[in-house]
């Protein structure tokens, strides 16, 4: 695992919980530090208050999209 994935901050943003889990897992395997959101509220809500490197998000979700 390389130093910079570990430093590596991910928001990963998904109304679907199985593709949550399962980018979560794998992201988190790789040494990258994940936090999970289930709406785009939510996630502005965090990302107002924490930094992320990358954000991986669906495009069209309920509500806000």
């Amino acid at each position: 695992m390389k130093a910079a994935q570990q430093e590596t901050r991910v928001l990963i943003v998904d109304d679907d919980p199985s593709v949550c889990n399962l980018l979560n897992q794998k992201l988190s395997l790789e040494g990258f530090q994940c936090q999970v959101r289930s709406s785009g509220q939510e996630a502005l809500e965090l990302l107002a208050q924490e930094k992320f490197d990358v954000v991986v998000s669906d495009l069209r979700m309920p509500k806000m999209s």
